[in-house]
């Protein structure tokens, strides 16, 4: 698997005013088989489907942080 993805760079670095996550992700997958193309082509659509990184990535859920420092929560939290 080779995954890519681009990003906006003056973002990332706290050169711009946006935000620094990524414009695009794609990958591409190697696979070797004797299977027939059909049988492949219906197991990666089954994996994408149960994938939570890939279903997360395309329906983007809440991310919520709670900070501690030394084990006490301290504010500045994330809601």
């Amino acid at each position: 698997m080779d995954i890519r993805g681009r990003i906006p760079l003056t973002e990332k670095y706290g050169l711009g005013a946006g935000t620094s996550q990524f414009e695009e992700i794609w990958y591409t997958l190697n696979i070797q088989s004797n299977e027939p193309q059909e049988v492949i082509q219906d197991m990666i659509v089954r994996a994408e489907a149960s994938c939570h990184a890939t279903q997360s990535l395309i329906n983007p859920v809440p991310v919520k942080m709670t900070l501690r420092l030394n084990g006490t929560e301290i504010s500045g939290s994330a809601p």
